[in-house]
């Protein structure tokens, strides 16, 4: 047997042709700065390279689905386990996904209330019972109080009479579904008479149709009767279960009524989504302290609505009220002809209307989308599914709970549920058991790792980095089987010491299980207690790439300790009073001004959705000294007049393309592309700055398209990359990219290092100091036609960081989240100073983040976890 995965001459990105052993059924982890190649060596080798492998191994039909990562520039990988990777992305494709969709139990729960569940009634709420087609007929017709001498029509479709009684004769009377009417026998209509009855005769109705042989059990049959405007019964022959106080029907239950994700399950008026979409006050009005001839009403900020404004403010004036009066003062007639139309305003509700009715023309969608937002879904309370199934019930010591209502539990809540329902019933058969042991076991894992607060429903978009990170462990972690190949990015991240620990030990379970796991972190804890630590460095980039170091760590304390400037006393402070978030209040919080502030505390102690969600966006107001709508509140903030703007920056880089890169995202492409195009030989040729970019037809290679590379795709075995001969691999045209100013050539301005290109270029005062925060955070090492995908965690968070720092910052607040992420400790020790630095130019820092460093450089630290947060209610 394999002692371990050997990895031989590895070269790719900056990994410099080394050779790596992962042991085998243990747990190694990976450490060094960043960029230092632990994501090259994890991911863009041993995983890609896996994948790679055990997919050539299926069938062709099975590869054409699946996506086929290229060939590692890797001599040789032994053994190949099968493999399973988590990294720090976020791959949602759906707005309906939500936490249970994640965590992998949807459909498990669906399962168990269709096999055990009850359907119940829609209207009096309670179970179906089986009843005679007699009984349940006069349940509904005795309401409604009809003549007793009409007839009752049996009908069924025509297509399964005429399979049912083939060769017979047809009936002689039809339905006509259209004009609603029975009427003599009309070979066109779609029903046929099968059994017809007076109302005081009805109880024999079900003795007639059994009398009938051909009739099979759950035939559809429909029931006709003239006092019934416009409504046909419909019913299962001998199956029919129904309500005992009004007669409604059961339909014929199936599995896929529990599922959103199709037409027979998804609720009727939200699709799925558990949400509508409605108008959105606060992407309306731009401000409350505005009029609207002054901009109070961002609606009209768009190009194809700004035409509006002034028949607005022409009614207005017919009606003596100025439109700069401020819009939360505005009598209620004005706001009347806001909402409604006046004259010549046609109002906004009539606005929206007509944009609804555009909506198949793409930019009507993508500006109706920006001026709504998501409202729950009354129709089905949030759960996404028609009523059918959030209508059914399962019973546990004779009290019923609905489907609807378990859906929008918490973990823990659903966990407590669970644990009841097998505790108070014994006769489910096996597999249900078995379901009920996989949801509680994956329970168990999320209840350990600080999971268990979050809602089942809760969006995946709205869940925080680390919620995310955590939701998709949970899946990994309840993992039953051995002999595979698990690697994870950063999984502590956002984590406190004791959830860390209690990760890690489910991390450990699945080595005992015959696992073998590699990890990418920083954390110290991790490094201490896993079997082995291979560290990566000893720089960054092109200083990086080999192997240090191979071994166990020895356990030692823990302790950092900066060269920083002494921790300064507070002289003013900002204060919030009762900060309202959903059903949660935060009585009190304050921070020092001028000073930096450390917010630490367990994952489920809302630091997200106060300190990121909400407070941010409150103080910004302030400092606009605007009145803006939220679904969120402060009594009252208290903070002085020197702060310029609020910032928040988190270690989410937003919508970035495959073609996005370094220099573009930090803004220092074009400032080298000006340099080229200021060039003498340049000028005479007629050459502007677009002439050296791939993303233009002016400069980009025809050949390629701006990517270097060419795609020669096989029907049956993986597609072939070659390097575009054309312009050899560079994706901008030979004559532009072999330009030189007398020291590089344009081509190799854009692939060399930074510190040896940026230096040498005329910059304005701004980009010095847009460089200054380049080299103080560690990447100048960086190239800048470096694609943003290929990027560690760590250099991710840092170039985010930076495309905030491109304009000057004094006097600002600004929270910083989840800063640690991807960071070594000495780069978290220079981010450390950085950020005094921050601190000493006047601006004040709030750091959420639960990562010990800051607590040496921080005037005041605050545990959110022992905050007390008190119900709304």
């Amino acid at each position: 047997m394999q002692e371990a995965i050997k990895i031989r001459g590895a070269r790719v990105h900056n990994l410099k042709n080394i050779d790596v052993d992962i042991p085998i059924n243990q747990i190694t982890c990976l450490k060094g700065p960043s960029g230092s190649g632990k994501s090259s060596l994890a991911f863009h080798t041993l995983y890609s390279e896996s994948k790679r492998r055990f997919l050539n191994s299926m069938p062709d039909s099975f590869r054409f689905f699946s996506d086929r990562p290229l060939k590692a520039d890797v001599d040789d990988i032994h053994p190949v386990l099968p493999v399973f990777a988590l990294a720090q992305a976020n791959p949602v494709i759906s707005s309906r996904s939500c936490v249970m969709d994640v965590m992998g139990i949807t459909e498990k729960l669906q399962k168990v209330f269709f096999f055990e569940g009850q359907q119940t009634c829609s209207t009096h709420k309670v179970p179906y019972e089986e009843m005679t087609l007699a009984e349940v007929i006069d349940g509904i017709l005795g309401k409604e109080q009809l003549d007793d001498k009409l007839a009752i029509h049996v009908l069924i479709k025509k297509d399964d009479y005429i399979n049912l009684f083939e060769g017979q004769a047809l009936p002689t009377r039809s339905f006509n579904s259209e004009f609603f009417e029975l009427r003599p026998l009309e070979t066109s209509d779609d029903f046929l008479e099968l059994v017809r009855i007076r109302y005081k005769s009805l109880n024999t109705i079900d003795k007639k149709l059994k009398e009938i042989p051909e009739l099979n059990d759950g035939q559809k049959l429909f029931i006709y009767h003239e006092g019934l405007s416009k409504k046909l019964l419909e019913f299962d022959f001998s199956t029919i279960k129904a309500c005992p106080i009004c007669g409604e029907a059961s339909i014929d239950h199936k599995l896929e009524y529990f599922s959103p994700y199709n037409a027979l399950g998804a609720c009727d008026v939200c699709s799925g989504h558990g949400a509508i979409l409605v108008l959105d006050d606060k992407k309306v009005y731009k401000d409350l302290n505005l009029g609207v001839g002054d901009g109070g009403i961002s609606l009209f900020n768009f190009k194809s609505i700004a035409k509006f404004k002034k028949p607005l403010i022409d009614d207005f004036r017919a009606i003596k009220i100025s439109p700069y009066t401020p819009i939360n003062r505005l009598p209620k007639k004005a706001m009347d002809i806001i909402e409604n139309g006046g004259p010549k305003f046609p109002g906004l509700k009539k606005i929206m209307g007509y944009l609804e009715r555009k909506k198949y023309k793409k930019h009507v969608r993508i500006l109706l989308r920006r001026l709504q937002k998501e409202q729950k879904c009354t129709a089905c309370d949030g759960s996404r599914v028609c009523a059918d199934a959030a209508n059914t019930m399962l019973m546990i010591d004779k009290k019923g709970y609905y489907y609807r209502d378990v859906l929008n539990y918490t973990v823990d809540e659903l966990s407590y549920f669970l644990i009841d329902l097998v505790n108070s019933r014994k006769d489910f058969n096996n597999y249900v058991k078995n379901l009920l042991k996989t949801i509680l076991g994956s329970f168990k894992t999320s209840h350990s790792i600080g999971l268990g607060n979050l809602r089942l429903l809760k969006k995946t978009k709205k869940l925080s980095p680390g919620e995310y990170q955590r939701l998709l462990m949970v899946k990994y972690l309840s993992y039953e089987g051995s002999g595979s190949l698990f690697i994870f990015d950063e999984p502590s991240l956002g984590l406190s010491d004791q959830e860390q620990l209690k990760l890690f030990n489910g991390i450990k379970t699945l080595r005992d299980q015959g696992n073998t796991v590699l990890i990418v972190e920083h954390s110290e804890i991790f490094h201490q207690k896993s079997d082995q630590v291979i560290e990566m460095g000893e720089g960054a980039g092109y200083k990086g790439g080999e192997v240090l170091f191979t071994g166990k760590i020895k356990k030692k304390k823990i302790s950092y300790k900066l060269d920083v400037p002494k921790k300064r006393k507070p002289n003013s402070w900002i204060k919030v009073k009762d900060l309202v978030f959903e059903d949660r209040i935060a009585k009190s919080i304050k921070f020092p001004i001028d000073a930096i502030t450390q917010v630490k505390g367990e994952s489920s102690s809302g630091k997200t959705n106060f300190l990121i969600k909400a407070l941010p966006e409150l103080i910004k107001d302030e400092v606009e000294k605007k009145v803006g709508l939220h679904d969120f509140s402060a009594k009252d903030i208290t903070l002085d007049d020197s702060f310029n703007d609020v910032l928040m920056i988190s270690a989410n880089m937003g919508n970035v393309t495959s073609r996005s890169t370094v220099g573009s995202f930090l803004g220092f492409s074009p400032e080298v592309r000006k340099h080229f195009a200021r060039l003498e030989i340049s000028r005479k040729l007629g050459l502007d700055k677009g002439h050296f970019s791939t993303n233009t037809e002016q400069g980009r290679c025809a050949n390629c398209e701006g990517n270097g590379k060419l795609i020669v795709e096989m029907v049956y075995l993986e597609d072939i990359h070659l390097t575009c001969e054309d312009c050899k691999g560079r994706g901008l045209k030979p004559e532009y990219a072999n330009i030189y100013d007398g020291r590089i050539t344009a081509w190799e301005a854009f692939s060399r290092p930074m510190d040896e290109v940026i230096p040498f270029l005329k910059l304005t005062p701004k980009w010095r100091r847009v460089w200054d925060y380049v080299k103080i955070l560690n990447l100048n090492y960086l190239s800048l036609n470096r694609k943003l995908n290929s990027l560690s965690g760590g250099e991710r968070q840092r170039i985010n960081l930076l495309g905030y720092l491109t304009k000057e910052i004094r006097g600002h607040l600004i929270f910083f989240e989840n800063l640690a992420f991807g960071l070594s400790h000495q780069e978290l020790e220079r981010l450390c100073h950085f950020l005094r630095r921050l601190c000493d130019t006047g601006n004040t820092i709030v750091i959420i983040d639960n990562h010990p460093i800051f607590s040496e450089i921080a005037e005041q630290v605050t545990d959110f976890t022992s905050m007390p947060l008190l119900s709304k209610a």
